[in-house]
Protein backbone atom coordinates (compact mmCIF):
# COMPACT_ATOMS: atom_id res chain seq x y z
CA UNK A 1 0.00 0.00 0.00
CA UNK A 2 3.11 2.34 0.87
CA UNK A 3 4.97 1.58 -2.44
CA UNK A 4 1.99 2.40 -4.44
CA UNK A 5 0.32 5.73 -2.66
CA UNK A 6 4.73 6.43 -3.10
CA UNK A 7 4.86 5.50 -6.82
CA UNK A 8 1.78 7.88 -7.29
CA UNK A 9 2.92 10.68 -5.04
CA UNK A 10 5.81 10.55 -7.68
CA UNK A 11 3.68 10.51 -10.61
CA UNK A 12 1.66 13.39 -9.83
CA UNK A 13 4.85 15.09 -8.74
CA UNK A 14 6.07 14.67 -12.76
CA UNK A 15 3.31 15.51 -14.07
CA UNK A 16 2.70 18.36 -12.10
CA UNK A 17 6.57 19.71 -12.94
CA UNK A 18 6.19 18.43 -16.99
CA UNK A 19 3.47 21.36 -16.70
CA UNK A 20 5.25 23.80 -14.64
CA UNK A 21 8.78 23.75 -16.51
CA UNK A 22 5.91 23.76 -20.18
CA UNK A 23 7.33 20.82 -21.49
CA UNK A 24 3.82 20.78 -23.02
CA UNK A 25 5.07 23.37 -25.19
CA UNK A 26 8.75 22.93 -25.65
CA UNK A 27 8.36 19.58 -26.47
CA UNK A 28 6.83 20.43 -29.54
CA UNK A 29 9.72 23.34 -30.75
CA UNK A 30 11.83 22.62 -33.60
CA UNK A 31 16.01 24.43 -32.90
CA UNK A 32 14.97 26.99 -30.70
CA UNK A 33 16.69 29.31 -27.75
CA UNK A 34 19.90 28.79 -26.41
CA UNK A 35 22.60 27.37 -28.30
CA UNK A 36 20.51 26.56 -31.27
CA UNK A 37 23.53 26.27 -32.86
CA UNK A 38 24.78 23.32 -31.49
CA UNK A 39 21.08 21.89 -31.19
CA UNK A 40 20.96 21.69 -35.03
CA UNK A 41 24.86 20.02 -35.12
CA UNK A 42 22.77 17.29 -33.42
CA UNK A 43 20.04 17.02 -36.47
CA UNK A 44 22.39 17.97 -38.83
CA UNK A 45 23.90 14.57 -37.79
CA UNK A 46 20.63 12.32 -37.59
CA UNK A 47 19.69 13.92 -40.90
CA UNK A 48 22.84 12.83 -43.29
CA UNK A 49 22.05 8.95 -41.85
CA UNK A 50 18.25 9.87 -42.73
CA UNK A 51 19.65 11.00 -46.15
CA UNK A 52 22.57 9.66 -47.14
CA UNK A 53 22.35 5.63 -46.47
CA UNK A 54 22.82 5.02 -42.94
CA UNK A 55 26.58 4.39 -43.11
CA UNK A 56 27.69 4.42 -39.17
CA UNK A 57 30.96 6.15 -39.81
CA UNK A 58 30.15 8.64 -41.91
CA UNK A 59 29.44 11.01 -39.61
CA UNK A 60 28.46 14.58 -41.68
CA UNK A 61 27.34 18.28 -41.43
CA UNK A 62 25.26 19.66 -43.96
CA UNK A 63 27.71 22.34 -43.52
CA UNK A 64 30.09 21.92 -46.11
CA UNK A 65 33.81 22.83 -45.28
CA UNK A 66 35.66 24.70 -48.17
CA UNK A 67 39.22 23.31 -48.18
CA UNK A 68 38.18 19.72 -49.43
CA UNK A 69 33.86 20.09 -50.63
CA UNK A 70 32.89 18.04 -47.81
CA UNK A 71 31.22 18.33 -44.71
CA UNK A 72 32.33 15.44 -42.67
CA UNK A 73 33.03 15.27 -39.23
CA UNK A 74 33.38 13.47 -35.98
CA UNK A 75 32.63 13.99 -32.62
CA UNK A 76 30.66 11.79 -30.12
CA UNK A 77 29.95 8.51 -30.74
CA UNK A 78 26.50 8.83 -33.28
CA UNK A 79 24.47 5.97 -31.87
CA UNK A 80 21.70 8.38 -30.64
CA UNK A 81 21.63 9.91 -33.89
CA UNK A 82 21.54 6.92 -36.02
CA UNK A 83 18.73 5.22 -34.18
CA UNK A 84 16.83 8.44 -34.07
CA UNK A 85 17.28 8.14 -38.24
CA UNK A 86 16.08 4.95 -38.16
CA UNK A 87 12.96 5.75 -36.30
CA UNK A 88 12.79 8.82 -38.34
CA UNK A 89 12.09 6.15 -41.94
CA UNK A 90 9.27 4.49 -39.45
CA UNK A 91 7.75 7.41 -38.60
CA UNK A 92 8.87 10.33 -40.47
CA UNK A 93 10.79 12.92 -40.05
CA UNK A 94 9.92 14.34 -36.12
CA UNK A 95 12.26 15.76 -34.49
CA UNK A 96 10.47 15.27 -31.08
CA UNK A 97 11.83 12.16 -31.68
CA UNK A 98 15.43 12.35 -30.65
CA UNK A 99 14.36 14.86 -27.19
CA UNK A 100 12.42 11.66 -26.06
CA UNK A 101 15.29 9.46 -26.48
CA UNK A 102 17.43 12.09 -25.12
CA UNK A 103 14.47 12.60 -22.24
CA UNK A 104 14.29 8.88 -21.77
CA UNK A 105 17.68 8.54 -21.16
CA UNK A 106 18.06 11.14 -18.46
CA UNK A 107 14.92 10.48 -16.73
CA UNK A 108 15.82 6.69 -16.12
CA UNK A 109 18.83 8.13 -14.29
CA UNK A 110 16.87 10.56 -11.61
CA UNK A 111 14.75 6.51 -11.14
CA UNK A 112 18.31 5.46 -10.79
CA UNK A 113 19.32 7.98 -8.32
CA UNK A 114 16.22 8.27 -6.71
CA UNK A 115 16.43 4.33 -5.97
CA UNK A 116 20.10 4.67 -4.48
CA UNK A 117 18.71 7.31 -2.25
CA UNK A 118 15.78 4.59 -1.13
CA UNK A 119 18.67 2.34 -0.50
CA UNK A 120 20.71 4.13 1.26
CA UNK A 121 18.36 5.97 3.46
CA UNK A 122 14.60 4.09 3.49
CA UNK A 123 13.10 5.67 5.94
CA UNK A 124 14.15 9.55 5.19
CA UNK A 125 12.14 11.34 3.27
CA UNK A 126 14.83 13.25 2.30
CA UNK A 127 16.41 10.17 -0.06
CA UNK A 128 14.26 12.22 -2.79
CA UNK A 129 16.23 15.41 -2.57
CA UNK A 130 18.72 14.83 -4.86
CA UNK A 131 15.98 14.41 -7.88
CA UNK A 132 14.08 17.36 -6.70
CA UNK A 133 17.26 19.54 -6.52
CA UNK A 134 18.74 18.59 -9.79
CA UNK A 135 15.39 19.06 -11.87
CA UNK A 136 15.21 22.46 -10.55
CA UNK A 137 18.66 23.28 -11.74
CA UNK A 138 18.19 25.62 -14.98
CA UNK A 139 20.47 23.97 -17.11
CA UNK A 140 18.56 20.78 -16.01
CA UNK A 141 15.40 22.20 -17.14
CA UNK A 142 16.18 23.46 -20.14
CA UNK A 143 18.62 20.60 -21.90
CA UNK A 144 16.49 17.43 -20.33
CA UNK A 145 14.24 18.83 -22.94
CA UNK A 146 16.76 19.20 -25.77
CA UNK A 147 18.65 17.53 -29.04
CA UNK A 148 22.54 17.46 -26.78
CA UNK A 149 24.00 14.36 -25.81
CA UNK A 150 24.82 15.54 -22.73
CA UNK A 151 21.78 14.91 -20.92
CA UNK A 152 21.59 11.11 -22.21
CA UNK A 153 24.79 11.00 -21.03
CA UNK A 154 24.17 12.20 -17.32
CA UNK A 155 21.26 9.62 -16.80
CA UNK A 156 23.43 6.99 -17.87
CA UNK A 157 26.14 8.30 -15.55
CA UNK A 158 23.49 8.04 -12.35
CA UNK A 159 22.47 4.77 -13.76
CA UNK A 160 26.07 3.58 -13.49
CA UNK A 161 26.62 4.80 -10.09
CA UNK A 162 23.57 3.04 -8.51
CA UNK A 163 24.76 -0.52 -9.88
CA UNK A 164 28.22 0.76 -8.43
CA UNK A 165 27.25 1.82 -5.25
CA UNK A 166 25.05 -1.13 -4.64
CA UNK A 167 28.26 -3.56 -5.15
CA UNK A 168 29.97 -1.66 -2.56
CA UNK A 169 27.35 -2.49 -0.44
CA UNK A 170 27.11 -6.02 -1.58
CA UNK A 171 29.91 -7.43 -4.24
CA UNK A 172 28.74 -8.80 -7.09
CA UNK A 173 30.17 -8.86 -10.19
CA UNK A 174 27.63 -8.49 -11.93
CA UNK A 175 26.70 -5.16 -10.84
CA UNK A 176 30.12 -3.90 -11.29
CA UNK A 177 29.62 -4.90 -15.29
CA UNK A 178 26.29 -3.04 -15.29
CA UNK A 179 27.25 -0.08 -14.07
CA UNK A 180 30.48 -0.04 -16.35
CA UNK A 181 28.46 -0.85 -19.35
CA UNK A 182 25.92 2.32 -18.58
CA UNK A 183 29.08 4.54 -17.72
CA UNK A 184 31.05 3.86 -20.80
CA UNK A 185 27.83 4.53 -23.04
CA UNK A 186 28.03 7.82 -21.30
CA UNK A 187 31.59 8.11 -21.69
CA UNK A 188 30.81 7.74 -25.42
CA UNK A 189 28.32 10.13 -25.57
CA UNK A 190 30.05 12.84 -23.64
CA UNK A 191 33.71 12.28 -22.88
CA UNK A 192 33.76 14.69 -19.90
CA UNK A 193 31.13 12.44 -18.44
CA UNK A 194 33.71 10.73 -16.93
CA UNK A 195 34.66 12.18 -13.94
CA UNK A 196 32.01 10.48 -11.63
CA UNK A 197 32.87 6.99 -13.24
CA UNK A 198 36.39 7.42 -12.45
CA UNK A 199 36.22 8.97 -9.07
CA UNK A 200 33.87 6.26 -7.83
CA UNK A 201 36.50 3.47 -9.79
CA UNK A 202 39.58 5.65 -7.82
CA UNK A 203 37.77 5.00 -4.42
CA UNK A 204 37.26 1.20 -5.10
CA UNK A 205 40.74 0.73 -6.22
CA UNK A 206 41.76 2.54 -2.78
CA UNK A 207 39.63 0.38 -0.44
CA UNK A 208 40.57 -2.70 -2.43
CA UNK A 209 44.19 -1.89 -1.44
CA UNK A 210 43.36 -1.39 2.25
CA UNK A 211 41.47 -4.70 1.82
CA UNK A 212 44.02 -6.55 0.35
CA UNK A 213 41.52 -7.64 -2.63
CA UNK A 214 42.85 -5.88 -5.19
CA UNK A 215 43.67 -8.67 -7.56
CA UNK A 216 39.83 -9.47 -7.19
CA UNK A 217 38.60 -5.98 -7.62
CA UNK A 218 40.80 -5.71 -10.92
CA UNK A 219 39.17 -9.02 -12.47
CA UNK A 220 35.61 -7.55 -12.05
CA UNK A 221 36.64 -4.00 -13.54
CA UNK A 222 37.96 -5.50 -16.56
CA UNK A 223 35.03 -5.46 -18.78
CA UNK A 224 34.67 -1.34 -17.67
CA UNK A 225 38.63 -1.03 -19.12
CA UNK A 226 37.75 -2.93 -22.24
CA UNK A 227 34.99 -0.34 -22.49
CA UNK A 228 36.95 2.27 -21.50
CA UNK A 229 39.71 1.00 -24.37
CA UNK A 230 36.74 0.78 -26.65
CA UNK A 231 35.88 4.63 -25.84
CA UNK A 232 39.42 6.08 -26.32
CA UNK A 233 39.48 3.69 -29.45
CA UNK A 234 36.21 5.93 -31.01
CA UNK A 235 37.74 9.40 -30.06
CA UNK A 236 41.07 8.47 -31.80
CA UNK A 237 39.07 7.58 -34.64
CA UNK A 238 37.05 10.77 -34.38
CA UNK A 239 40.36 12.78 -34.23
CA UNK A 240 41.66 11.17 -37.20
CA UNK A 241 38.57 11.62 -39.16
CA UNK A 242 38.30 15.16 -38.63
CA UNK A 243 41.79 16.04 -39.42
CA UNK A 244 41.86 13.71 -43.11
CA UNK A 245 39.03 15.61 -43.53
CA UNK A 246 40.49 18.46 -42.38
CA UNK A 247 37.50 19.84 -39.52
CA UNK A 248 38.43 20.96 -36.65
CA UNK A 249 35.64 22.94 -35.92
CA UNK A 250 33.49 20.37 -33.74
CA UNK A 251 35.87 17.98 -31.58
CA UNK A 252 37.62 19.93 -29.56
CA UNK A 253 41.51 18.65 -29.76
CA UNK A 254 42.99 21.29 -27.42
CA UNK A 255 42.29 22.50 -23.65
CA UNK A 256 41.13 26.24 -23.30
CA UNK A 257 42.63 26.40 -19.95
CA UNK A 258 42.54 29.72 -17.75
CA UNK A 259 46.40 30.64 -17.58
CA UNK A 260 45.76 31.33 -21.54
CA UNK A 261 43.98 34.31 -20.60
CA UNK A 262 45.50 37.64 -19.33
CA UNK A 263 45.04 40.83 -17.19
CA UNK A 264 41.67 42.20 -18.33
CA UNK A 265 40.77 39.51 -20.73
CA UNK A 266 40.60 37.24 -17.32
CA UNK A 267 38.98 39.89 -15.58
CA UNK A 268 36.05 40.22 -17.29
CA UNK A 269 35.81 36.13 -18.34
CA UNK A 270 35.67 35.71 -14.91
CA UNK A 271 32.91 38.54 -14.26
CA UNK A 272 30.93 37.16 -16.75
CA UNK A 273 31.16 33.20 -15.86
CA UNK A 274 30.33 33.92 -12.10
CA UNK A 275 27.47 36.57 -13.39
CA UNK A 276 25.72 35.31 -16.16
CA UNK A 277 26.64 31.12 -16.68
CA UNK A 278 27.14 29.65 -12.83
CA UNK A 279 23.40 30.99 -11.53
CA UNK A 280 21.68 28.43 -14.62
CA UNK A 281 23.72 25.55 -12.91
CA UNK A 282 21.68 27.00 -9.42
CA UNK A 283 20.96 30.49 -8.07
CA UNK A 284 23.90 32.03 -6.63
CA UNK A 285 22.27 31.88 -3.04
CA UNK A 286 21.86 28.13 -3.55
CA UNK A 287 25.32 27.58 -4.84
CA UNK A 288 26.91 29.47 -2.07
CA UNK A 289 24.17 27.19 0.30
CA UNK A 290 25.52 23.73 -0.92
CA UNK A 291 29.10 24.81 -1.00
CA UNK A 292 29.17 25.68 2.74
CA UNK A 293 27.41 23.24 3.43
CA UNK A 294 29.68 20.28 1.78
CA UNK A 295 32.37 21.83 3.72
CA UNK A 296 30.47 21.44 6.83
CA UNK A 297 29.70 18.07 6.03
CA UNK A 298 33.49 17.09 5.47
CA UNK A 299 34.19 18.18 9.23
CA UNK A 300 31.76 15.91 10.13
CA UNK A 301 32.77 12.93 7.47
CA UNK A 302 32.73 10.41 10.66
CA UNK A 303 29.11 10.24 10.49
CA UNK A 304 28.86 9.39 7.06
CA UNK A 305 29.67 6.64 4.69
CA UNK A 306 32.93 6.91 3.85
CA UNK A 307 32.86 5.20 -0.15
CA UNK A 308 30.51 8.23 -0.63
CA UNK A 309 32.67 10.99 0.94
CA UNK A 310 35.80 9.83 -0.71
CA UNK A 311 33.94 9.98 -4.16
CA UNK A 312 32.68 13.53 -3.79
CA UNK A 313 36.27 14.73 -2.71
CA UNK A 314 37.42 13.01 -5.92
CA UNK A 315 34.15 14.20 -7.76
CA UNK A 316 34.87 17.81 -6.73
CA UNK A 317 38.69 17.82 -7.78
CA UNK A 318 38.09 16.73 -11.15
CA UNK A 319 35.36 19.36 -11.33
CA UNK A 320 37.38 22.13 -10.10
CA UNK A 321 40.15 20.37 -13.11
CA UNK A 322 37.37 19.96 -16.04
CA UNK A 323 36.44 23.76 -14.91
CA UNK A 324 40.04 25.24 -15.02
CA UNK A 325 41.04 23.44 -18.18
CA UNK A 326 38.34 24.62 -20.27
CA UNK A 327 37.55 27.65 -18.47
CA UNK A 328 37.49 30.05 -21.41
CA UNK A 329 34.26 28.00 -23.22
CA UNK A 330 32.07 28.53 -20.00
CA UNK A 331 30.95 32.15 -20.57
CA UNK A 332 29.16 31.18 -23.64
CA UNK A 333 28.40 27.92 -23.06
CA UNK A 334 26.25 27.01 -19.97
CA UNK A 335 25.42 23.21 -20.79
CA UNK A 336 29.09 22.59 -19.53
CA UNK A 337 27.98 23.17 -16.43
CA UNK A 338 25.78 19.77 -16.75
CA UNK A 339 28.97 17.76 -15.76
CA UNK A 340 29.08 19.75 -12.45
CA UNK A 341 25.68 18.21 -11.65
CA UNK A 342 27.01 14.54 -10.78
CA UNK A 343 29.66 16.55 -7.90
CA UNK A 344 26.41 18.45 -6.75
CA UNK A 345 24.36 14.61 -6.21
CA UNK A 346 27.12 13.44 -4.33
CA UNK A 347 26.66 16.73 -1.99
CA UNK A 348 22.77 15.70 -1.48
CA UNK A 349 23.11 12.35 -1.12
CA UNK A 350 25.69 13.17 1.84
CA UNK A 351 23.39 15.98 2.72
CA UNK A 352 20.46 12.62 3.25
CA UNK A 353 23.26 10.44 4.85
CA UNK A 354 23.64 12.91 7.46
CA UNK A 355 19.97 13.80 7.97
CA UNK A 356 19.84 10.21 8.77
CA UNK A 357 22.43 10.45 11.82
CA UNK A 358 20.18 13.43 13.72
CA UNK A 359 18.77 11.96 16.78
CA UNK A 360 17.48 15.83 17.92
CA UNK A 361 14.42 16.17 16.53
CA UNK A 362 14.58 20.02 16.64
CA UNK A 363 17.24 19.94 14.24
CA UNK A 364 15.47 17.22 11.63
CA UNK A 365 12.38 19.65 12.05
CA UNK A 366 14.87 22.69 10.86
CA UNK A 367 16.53 20.55 8.15
CA UNK A 368 13.49 19.10 6.80
CA UNK A 369 11.66 22.83 6.47
CA UNK A 370 15.24 24.34 5.47
CA UNK A 371 15.31 21.96 2.68
CA UNK A 372 11.61 22.13 1.46
CA UNK A 373 12.16 26.18 1.38
CA UNK A 374 15.11 25.65 -0.85
CA UNK A 375 13.41 23.32 -3.57
CA UNK A 376 10.64 25.04 -3.83
CA UNK A 377 12.76 28.04 -4.44
CA UNK A 378 15.04 26.13 -6.68
CA UNK A 379 12.21 24.71 -8.59
CA UNK A 380 10.09 28.13 -9.25
CA UNK A 381 13.84 29.83 -10.73
CA UNK A 382 14.01 26.95 -12.83
CA UNK A 383 10.21 27.70 -13.90
CA UNK A 384 11.34 31.21 -14.51
CA UNK A 385 14.30 30.34 -16.46
CA UNK A 386 12.81 28.47 -18.71
CA UNK A 387 10.26 30.80 -19.49
CA UNK A 388 12.48 33.56 -20.12
CA UNK A 389 14.73 31.20 -22.28
CA UNK A 390 11.65 30.68 -24.55
CA UNK A 391 10.49 34.39 -23.40
CA UNK A 392 6.70 32.48 -22.70
CA UNK A 393 5.80 35.88 -21.05
CA UNK A 394 3.00 34.75 -18.79
CA UNK A 395 2.02 35.89 -15.07
CA UNK A 396 5.05 33.91 -13.84
CA UNK A 397 8.19 35.37 -16.15
CA UNK A 398 5.90 38.80 -15.79
CA UNK A 399 6.19 38.82 -12.21
CA UNK A 400 10.03 37.52 -11.47
CA UNK A 401 12.70 39.79 -10.44
CA UNK A 402 14.48 40.05 -13.64
CA UNK A 403 16.86 42.93 -14.87
CA UNK A 404 15.53 44.98 -17.56
CA UNK A 405 18.62 44.38 -19.73
CA UNK A 406 18.15 40.52 -19.65
CA UNK A 407 14.82 40.37 -20.04
CA UNK A 408 14.99 42.96 -23.33
CA UNK A 409 17.92 40.41 -24.41
CA UNK A 410 16.49 37.48 -24.74
CA UNK A 411 12.90 39.30 -25.92
CA UNK A 412 14.83 40.20 -28.97
CA UNK A 413 16.15 36.84 -29.59
CA UNK A 414 13.02 35.38 -29.31
CA UNK A 415 11.50 38.21 -31.88
CA UNK A 416 14.27 37.14 -34.14
CA UNK A 417 14.07 34.02 -34.33
CA UNK A 418 10.40 34.33 -34.87
CA UNK A 419 10.87 36.47 -38.29
CA UNK A 420 13.94 34.90 -39.43
CA UNK A 421 14.21 31.62 -38.77
CA UNK A 422 10.78 30.13 -38.05
CA UNK A 423 9.90 30.71 -41.67
CA UNK A 424 12.76 27.97 -42.58
CA UNK A 425 10.56 25.18 -40.81
CA UNK A 426 7.65 25.94 -43.77
CA UNK A 427 10.07 26.57 -46.33
CA UNK A 428 11.05 23.32 -48.35
CA UNK A 429 8.30 22.21 -50.13
CA UNK A 430 8.67 25.94 -51.51
CA UNK A 431 11.90 25.64 -52.91
CA UNK A 432 11.22 22.36 -54.33
CA UNK A 433 8.09 24.63 -56.17
CA UNK A 434 11.01 26.73 -58.18
CA UNK A 435 13.37 23.91 -59.19
CA UNK A 436 15.89 23.48 -56.24
CA UNK A 437 16.58 19.74 -55.77
CA UNK A 438 17.66 18.08 -52.29
CA UNK A 439 21.47 17.59 -53.69
CA UNK A 440 21.85 21.32 -54.67
CA UNK A 441 24.46 23.59 -52.49
CA UNK A 442 23.53 26.75 -51.33
CA UNK A 443 25.00 29.50 -49.30
CA UNK A 444 22.47 30.79 -46.70
CA UNK A 445 22.74 34.15 -45.06
CA UNK A 446 23.81 35.78 -42.55
CA UNK A 447 23.12 32.15 -40.76
CA UNK A 448 25.48 32.34 -37.67
CA UNK A 449 25.79 28.56 -37.01
CA UNK A 450 27.02 25.73 -39.17
CA UNK A 451 23.54 23.69 -39.54
CA UNK A 452 20.48 25.56 -38.95
CA UNK A 453 18.68 26.72 -41.29
CA UNK A 454 20.29 24.21 -43.87
CA UNK A 455 18.32 21.54 -41.76
CA UNK A 456 15.43 23.41 -42.31
CA UNK A 457 16.17 23.45 -46.01
CA UNK A 458 17.40 19.95 -46.47
CA UNK A 459 20.46 21.00 -48.35
CA UNK A 460 24.04 20.74 -48.28
CA UNK A 461 26.14 23.95 -48.37
CA UNK A 462 27.45 27.08 -46.49
CA UNK A 463 26.59 29.92 -44.15
CA UNK A 464 28.43 32.99 -42.40
CA UNK A 465 29.54 31.01 -39.46
CA UNK A 466 32.30 32.80 -37.84
CA UNK A 467 31.38 36.25 -40.12
CA UNK A 468 28.28 37.59 -38.57
CA UNK A 469 26.67 37.91 -35.11
CA UNK A 470 23.55 36.26 -33.65
CA UNK A 471 21.30 38.51 -35.04
CA UNK A 472 23.06 38.92 -38.37
CA UNK A 473 23.82 42.77 -38.85
CA UNK A 474 27.41 42.68 -38.03
CA UNK A 475 27.95 40.39 -41.35
CA UNK A 476 31.80 40.80 -42.38
CA UNK A 477 32.03 39.64 -46.31
CA UNK A 478 34.91 37.72 -47.12
CA UNK A 479 34.94 37.28 -50.89
CA UNK A 480 37.69 34.83 -51.19
CA UNK A 481 35.51 32.27 -49.11
CA UNK A 482 32.41 33.36 -51.25
CA UNK A 483 34.02 32.27 -54.39
CA UNK A 484 35.40 28.82 -52.90
CA UNK A 485 31.67 28.24 -51.30
CA UNK A 486 31.30 28.83 -54.59
CA UNK A 487 33.58 26.71 -56.29
CA UNK A 488 32.81 23.96 -54.18
CA UNK A 489 29.59 23.90 -55.91
CA UNK A 490 27.28 26.62 -54.70
CA UNK A 491 24.40 26.94 -56.70
CA UNK A 492 21.84 29.32 -54.76
CA UNK A 493 21.94 32.15 -52.53
CA UNK A 494 19.47 32.39 -49.72
CA UNK A 495 19.20 35.92 -47.88
CA UNK A 496 16.57 35.89 -44.83
CA UNK A 497 17.85 39.34 -43.73
CA UNK A 498 17.93 42.20 -46.65
CA UNK A 499 19.94 44.47 -44.25
CA UNK A 500 23.36 42.65 -44.81
CA UNK A 501 22.64 43.70 -48.82
CA UNK A 502 23.42 46.89 -47.99
CA UNK A 503 27.23 45.45 -48.06
CA UNK A 504 28.31 46.23 -51.87
CA UNK A 505 30.08 43.36 -52.58
CA UNK A 506 27.21 41.05 -52.26
CA UNK A 507 24.63 42.51 -55.02
CA UNK A 508 26.86 41.12 -57.86
CA UNK A 509 25.36 37.86 -56.52
CA UNK A 510 21.69 38.89 -56.27
CA UNK A 511 21.15 39.66 -60.18
CA UNK A 512 18.76 36.60 -60.89
CA UNK A 513 16.44 36.18 -58.18
CA UNK A 514 14.39 33.22 -58.93
CA UNK A 515 11.73 33.27 -55.77
CA UNK A 516 10.66 35.06 -52.21
CA UNK A 517 9.14 32.64 -49.32
CA UNK A 518 8.27 35.27 -46.75
CA UNK A 519 11.31 36.82 -45.16
CA UNK A 520 13.89 34.35 -47.66
CA UNK A 521 14.79 35.68 -51.11
CA UNK A 522 16.32 32.74 -52.99
CA UNK A 523 18.97 33.40 -56.12
CA UNK A 524 20.54 31.68 -58.25
CA UNK A 525 24.56 32.19 -58.73
CA UNK A 526 24.44 29.95 -61.80
CA UNK A 527 23.10 27.68 -63.88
Amino acid sequence: MLKKREGLLLFLLGIGLFFLFEYQKTFLYKVQGIHEWRQADCLAQVYNYYTNGFKFFDTSFLCINTSNCSGKVAGEFPILYYVTAILWKVFGQHEIILKLINFSLFLMGLVYLYKLGKKLFPDSWLKSLPVLFIIGSPVIVYYSNNYLPDIPALGLVFTGFYFFYDYLLEPQKKKLWKAGLFWVFAILLKITAGILPLASIAVLLFMAIREKQLGLRLKHLLPFAGGLVLAGAWYVYAFRYNEANQSHHFLLTRLMPIWELKGEALSLKTEAIFRDTIPELFPKVLNIIFLAVYLFLLFNFKRLLRPLVLISIITFIGTVIYFLFWYIQFEAHDYYFLNFIPFYACVFLLICNYYATVRHKALKIGITTLSLLLVMYNLYNGAVNIRLRYYHNDFLLQTASIHEDRRNLFLYLEKMHRFYITPFETCKPYLKQIGIKPEDRAIILPDYTFNMTLYYTGLRGYTACGRVGVDGWYYVHDENVMQSQIKCGAKYLLVYDERILEHKELLKYTTKPIGRYQNIIIYQLHE
